[in-house]
């Protein structure tokens, strides 16, 4: 038998965040999106950077 079958409410779908997490605001990828696809491919591979800071992950 499964939970579904009986009647076990499921997981929710995502864990909440602790009290002393930091939040990060990501950019607006429609805005991104719509400047990348005026872009022609090889400036878009020329002109890719990453804008990760390793250090925040560690």
């Amino acid at each position: 038998m499964t939970d579904q079958s009986r009647h076990i409410p499921a997981p929710p779908l995502q864990k909440s965040s602790s009290s002393d997490s930091i939040c990060i605001n990501l950019p607006d990828g429609a805005k991104l999106l719509t400047k990348l696809c005026s872009m022609p491919v090889g400036e878009a591979i020329i002109k890719r950077q990453a804008y990760v800071n390793t250090r925040m992950m560690l």
